[in-house]
């Protein structure tokens, strides 16, 4: 463990932001079988694209939502994704989400931008990303409060690999 931390992010093979723990850069199917052992249930759906990219998603059980994972044509995810349709009202989904956001704050040379996001103003992106930008991990908000809360709650949380141009597939 000691040496992970001493060691670049940007050259690791796995993503050093987590969600719910896994990472982007682990194998599809060690994700699926994360998501099996932790929620008790496995893709719903799966397409090959034409580029040889396989996505795959199910229907949240921790929010109402969709998790969508993207895995390159060897079979290593390199973008995960989860679509918030609606507010959490589940107090122990935000504790997770704030604990993983700090986590985040502590990777080895993490920029953050903030977009404008504020309690005041929670409309944007904030985008978490390693030194060189290889890792990032974006959290959208559309201005949607928590239920039973005065803060916002996000509607996307995406991670990926910047390395393997997913920003163009939607």
């Amino acid at each position: 463990m000691i040496g992970v931390g001493c060691s670049d992010p940007d050259e690791a093979k796995l993503s050093p932001f987590e969600f719910r723990g896994q990472r982007v850069g682990m194998p599809m199917d060690a994700l699926e079988q994360s998501l099996i052992a932790r929620d008790g249930g496995g893709w719903t759906a799966c397409d090959t694209l034409r580029n040889g990219m396989r996505r795959c998603s199910l229907q949240t059980p921790f929010v109402l939502g969709e998790f969508e994972a993207l895995a390159d044509p060897r079979g290593r995810v390199v973008r995960m994704r989860v679509t918030i349709t609606h507010s959490p009202g589940d107090m122990a989904f935000d504790r997770q989400l704030s604990a993983m956001e700090n986590a985040w704050f502590k990777v080895k040379g993490m920029r953050v931008d903030t977009g404008g996001v504020s309690d005041a103003h929670p409309v944007g992106r904030v985008t978490f990303a390693t030194a060189r930008g290889r890792w990032i991990a974006v959290v959208t908000f559309a201005g949607a409060m928590c239920w039973r809360s005065s803060y916002p709650c996000p509607d996307r949380i995406e991670l990926a690999d910047a390395r393997a141009g997913v920003d163009t597939i939607p």
